[in-house]
């Protein structure tokens, strides 16, 4: 009896140590997932510096931009107000402006805002008020509307540069920051420091016969008859427009060197020039502004100091922050783009990317690259540049692999991390497009399986690599498969993919009857049309097809998309955005003058995009490859 009482016993303690560890399995699981959800999330919100704060200040730094406030006057007015401009720059200053003002505070100001309005109607100037009256609470005298104002009701943004004190009178604690219209292109920027409106020399006989508009704020007005009534410019008065656009800035700066990085301070910059207190600095010392970018600006510095960030990034990146280091490599990018720096800095900042283990500046220098790529792909000098990006991306690539899938469970893809996952599919894409041998035999490899088994044992997270990377390599057999496998499926989302993947093709008769069968039948859905067109023109062997397809059918795409403005403002951006030589300038102003056409302000806006291209390549693509010929081991330039 004593022995089953022991037996039961010694049952019943295995049975609650069995439970209590079953229990903490759960635990560890859902802390797992906590886990795993917060860096999702974490994920998500740092996407949101690549994907809309980056994408808006590409749109935001040309003078055909436009403010965020803007008057509508009649129904029509509405689509032309609310673009990506309004919406992803609102995002990105609501978001500067709960920086400043802390998270907290933000959200009562909201909150009372909300509440006060209620089932009522409510202004601009409302939301700014309760949110200096949450300021005022806590004792901090700062007028929001006076300071917004100056960025909603202005376009465009600032770029400010940060420079170590040179003066003998000073001592090293002190810094120089000075900030201006950011603007794309050398001669446009030259002419806004002389005070001259912001109209290049370069704008065709339609758009140079123009009007200043002098409301209180500035609207666009359509092309109507083939010209433009009135260009938007960008100050509510002709003065302040011969003065230039400011803004008062809520900068953050950090002071850091080899091993660490000093607390930051915030520095409001009201003028065009100021000298401010920073703490102790030597030769060594490095400055940082716009800490994690949530400013909406771009910065600059001295030489020097792009020289000692970039050293930190070769020798311990991780001493700036994941953001820091995004936002760098952007700013370097579209500041080289827009003649600010030399063409070499961002191509020597990207140098440490074979130790960068996060996600997002790999984003972020994928996006610049891109836009590299689509100008450069037509050169005779390409190599250069593919076997450059190439060098950057092969270790980590190769570091992180594919996707493998789960054993006796085809097509399920094992779950990694969020930022895991992200990386690698980042890695993929570059290596396949910039041209690593691998990676194309693996992308060739999933496509054989695919069609000789005729099972799709392709990780769906990298399909759209694998699809038009294939596409692009095999014959014209895989292109017919991909046709038939778009036909025959059924999910919206992989049916998108197929007919992305068949625009890879470098077959100049697949991509002709591609555009043909797009237009002319049933076979693709409407609302695809336009996306093929847009991903034939990114096929550099497909650009100039889709150029000339576009304007021989622009009457027929007109008449299906033109009452949609954002579909045809979508249709024209795209086509145009890569364009990049004399003569496909020439052609688009061509076009403008006979077509006659009412898609404000796609049309101006794609004229000055070409127009920086073609500036762009008289301008700095020499320097560019002259760096990439003889990459300087410490010299900048």
């Amino acid at each position: 009896m004593s022995i089953k009482i022991l037996k039961h016993g010694e049952q019943r303690r295995r049975r609650k140590k069995g439970d209590e560890a079953e229990r903490g399995d759960k635990k560890k699981k859902i802390r797992r997932e906590k886990s795993e959800e917060r860096m999702e999330n974490e994920g998500e919100k740092q996407r949101f510096l690549t994907d809309v704060l980056h994408e808006v200040m590409l749109l935001d730094g040309l003078r055909s931009s436009h403010p965020i406030s803007q008057e509508v006057e009649q129904a029509t007015d509405i689509n032309r107000v609310f673009d990506w401009i309004a919406y992803k720059k609102g995002a990105a200053l609501i978001r500067m402006l709960a920086n400043v003002m802390g998270q907290p505070l933000f959200q009562k100001g909201l909150n009372d805002y909300l509440l006060s309005h209620m089932y009522s109607n409510a202004a601009r100037d409302d939301l700014w008020s309760k949110l200096s009256q949450a300021m005022r609470s806590e004792g901090r005298d700062i007028d929001i509307g006076v300071m917004m104002d100056r960025w909603t009701l202005q376009m465009g943004y600032p770029v400010v540069t940060i420079s170590k004190n040179q003066s003998e009178q000073l001592p090293t604690s002190y810094i120089t920051v000075s900030q201006e219209h950011f603007l794309y292109g050398q001669e446009v920027r030259n002419n806004n420091r002389q005070g001259v409106p912001f109209m290049s020399t370069e704008a065709p006989a339609i758009l140079a016969n123009v009007s200043l508009c002098q409301s209180p704020v500035d609207t666009w007005t359509a092309f109507s008859s083939g010209s433009m009534k009135c260009i938007y410019e960008v100050h509510n008065t002709l003065h302040r427009l011969r003065e230039g656009l400011q803004w008062q800035v809520p900068l953050t700066v950090a002071v850091g060197n080899a091993s660490s990085v000093c607390s930051q301070s915030l520095i409001w910059i009201n003028n065009k020039t100021e000298t401010h207190r920073i703490g102790h600095m030597d030769d060594r010392t490095w400055l940082l502004g716009n800490i994690n970018q949530t400013g909406y600006f771009r910065v600059n510095y001295d030489l020097q100091n792009w020289k000692l960030l970039i050293q930190q990034l070769h020798t311990n990146p991780q001493i700036i922050s994941v953001g820091n280091r995004a936002g760098l490599i952007d700013d370097a990018f579209n500041l080289a783009k827009a003649g600010y720096l030399p063409q070499g800095i961002p191509l020597q900042l990207i140098g440490y990317l074979p130790e960068e283990t996060s996600f997002l500046p790999w984003h972020s220098a994928s996006r610049a690259l891109y836009q590299l790529d689509k100008l450069l792909d037509r050169t005779d000098e390409y190599s250069l540049f593919s076997d450059y990006v190439l060098k950057q991306v092969a270790s980590r690539y190769h570091q992180m692999g594919w996707p493998t899938n789960s054993p006796g469970n085809e097509g399920n893809v094992l779950q990694a991390s969020y930022q895991t996952e992200e990386l690698q599919r980042e890695l993929i894409m570059l290596a396949c497009s910039f041209g690593n041998k691998q990676c194309h035999r693996q992308a060739v490899a999933y496509i054989s399986d695919w069609i000789s088994s005729n099972k799709n044992r392709i990780p769906p997270n990298i399909r759209d690599i694998v699809y038009c990377t294939g596409v692009s390599l095999m014959d014209e057999d895989v292109w017919e498969f991909i046709w038939m496998k778009f036909h025959s499926s059924s999910a919206v989302s992989e049916k998108k993919i197929l007919l992305e993947a068949l625009t890879c093709s470098d077959n100049i008769f697949l991509l002709h009857r591609l555009l043909n069968l797009s237009l002319t039948s049933d076979l693709v859905p409407e609302q695809d049309v336009i996306d093929v067109i847009i991903h034939v023109g990114r096929n550099p062997q497909g650009r100039n097809l889709a150029w000339k397809y576009f304007r021989e059918k622009w009457d027929v795409l007109n008449a299906r998309y033109g009452e949609a403005l954002f579909m045809n403002s979508k249709l024209i951006g795209g086509v145009t955005e890569f364009l990049n030589t004399d003569k496909e300038l020439n052609e688009l102003k061509e076009f403008i003058q006979s077509s006659g056409v009412g898609a404000v302000p796609a049309l101006p806006r794609a004229l000055e995009i070409v127009e920086g291209n073609v500036r762009w390549h008289r301008l700095h693509r020499r320097q560019f490859y002259q760096w990439l010929s003889k990459p300087p081991s410490a010299a900048l330039g």
